[in-house]
């Protein structure tokens, strides 16, 4: 059979996109902080379905400048590159592309017969009385892609906040940050800090085979850029916990300060309650008198106010971080996901037509995903799998050289020593994949390797499973 290509119902055509100007960077510099940009292309957006525009794109600034993604389709090395036109990665935009992205594995690696989504609608029209055994597996394939999109939305989120936590005071010393609040300037594998987050680099591979250890093909998906922060944490708010706990105790303090006085003047007014009563009498005697003008109506009336609520200041905020962005509607952050899935597409068929493709005859065996994480990571889906990850360590370090980059300086020492060793197998176990970069580009600093024992990355297994079928 003939290498497989992408559906064409997720790819727009040639006219929905435009390259007009291209930046090719010919060599990559293997030194430490080197940006790697790519090819990077401008797509303009006059308006729904015209020439130079996104299907479904245009007539709005925001679209123009936050949703379409500059068209970056592979390195001088071949790697595919899929580059947002936005400022980080967030868990759902990188839980989505991960999503599309085993889709196309498992249709250009022979484990289906159609596309997910095709597979998805010829399942709707299927009677319910049908029992043969492609329909069967096919039931069961869609059942467990289904599941594995809800895990995957979750999973995102908390690699984020175990690697936001992942940032103790030693590895932001040698990383160069110089608060805590602004995160600082410094690079580093865990890279660079923006107004109380993060960017970092997550790893989620696509293993094929009977089981882990027998892989017959790896394809990872590596974000760089992607946002790790607190669950939880509104968008502009600092790290810096301390300032906000001196100020809760400053307002605790204040409010004690007032409740003192509410009870000392109600004490007062107890004891003076017969001299109170003979004041009444008198105000009342003294307001049936004649004599009093409007104007000191009007001066009694804006007479200071009572003691009993007495004026509070609040105390000045400690922090200087920027207010949040303005929040964007429900549709244009779909938009934003369905053009992100569009180009990813698009990315993997130019580098199929390319000759990097991920097409190959596989027989249909089992899907494995699996998650490059932190031992502090935890979620009721994924299994660590520690015997597997030395040789995992190894397959991405063979993706990462083939990138132009090495996962850190000390494992590209170790592979080294082990090239020999394990030349052979990675040979037979092909190391492929794209990455995911926000608008900056691919950025690959020196890394920092982790003190803590909950620091230390491993990959992680989704419990759940996934076999290819062929029949129709």
């Amino acid at each position: 059979m003939s290498p497989r290509i992408l559906a064409p119902s997720t790819i727009p055509s040639t006219s929905e996109i435009a390259l007009d100007s291209t930046n090719v960077q010919p060599d990559i510099d293997t030194s430490a902080a080197t940006t790697i940009a790519g090819v990077e292309a401008t797509l303009n957006a006059p308006g729904p379905g015209t020439q130079g525009g996104l299907v479904g794109v245009g007539g709005s600034e925001r679209n123009a400048e936050h949703t379409v993604a500059a068209f970056g389709p592979t390195l001088p090395s071949g790697v595919p590159v899929v580059q947002l036109k936005a400022d980080l990665v967030t868990d759902e935009v990188a839980s989505r592309l991960a999503i599309g992205l085993l889709g196309h594995v498992l249709f250009l690696k022979n484990q289906i017969p159609l596309p997910v989504p095709q597979l998805t609608r010829r399942s709707a029209t299927t009677t319910k009385s049908s029992t043969s055994r492609s329909a069967k597996a096919r039931t069961e394939l869609l059942a467990s892609f289904d599941m594995l999109t809800s895990h995957l939305t979750t999973t995102f989120a908390t690699l984020s906040g175990a690697l936001y936590r992942s940032y103790s005071e030693e590895k932001r010393a040698r990383l160069g940050f110089t608060s805590q609040s602004d995160g600082g300037g410094g690079g580093g594998d865990s890279g660079r800090g923006r107004g109380g987050r993060h960017l970092d680099r997550a790893y989620l591979a696509v293993v094929l085979g009977p089981s882990l250890g027998t892989a017959k093909s790896r394809t990872f998906m590596a974000v760089d850029g992607f946002e790790a922060r607190e669950w939880g944490m509104r968008e502009g708010e600092d790290e810096n916990k301390g300032g906000r706990e001196e100020e809760e105790g400053e307002s605790d303090e204040e409010v004690l300060v007032v409740e003192d006085e509410s009870e000392s003047e109600s004490q007062s007014n107890s004891t003076d309650s017969e001299i109170e009563e003979e004041e009444e009498e008198e105000a009342y005697d003294s307001a049936e008198e004649p004599g009093e003008s409007e104007d000191e109506l009007d001066a009694d009336g804006s007479a200071p106010p009572s003691p009993l609520r007495p004026q509070t200041i609040p105390p000045p905020s400690r922090g200087t971080s920027q207010p949040p962005p303005p929040p964007t509607s429900y549709a244009e952050d779909q938009r934003f996901l369905q053009n992100s899935e569009r180009l990813l597409a698009r990315v993997l068929a130019t580098a199929d037509a390319e000759g990097y493709g991920f097409a190959s005859e596989l027989p249909p065996t089992q899907t494995h995903i699996l998650l490059r994480a932190p031992r502090r990571f935890a979620h009721p889906s994924w299994i660590p799998r520690q015997n597997i990850s030395a040789s995992l360590e190894s397959s991405l370090e063979a993706f990462l050289e083939n990138t132009g980059k090495s996962l850190s300086a000390a494992a590209a020492a170790a592979a080294k020593e082990k090239k020999e060793k394990e030349k052979m197998r990675v040979k037979q176990q092909l190391s492929e994949g794209v990455w995911v970069t926000a608008k900056a580009g691919l950025k690959i600093p020196e890394s920092v390797r982790a003190e803590r024992e909950e620091d230390e990355m491993i990959w992680w297994s989704w419990d759940g499973k996934i076999v290819g079928f062929s029949d129709w």
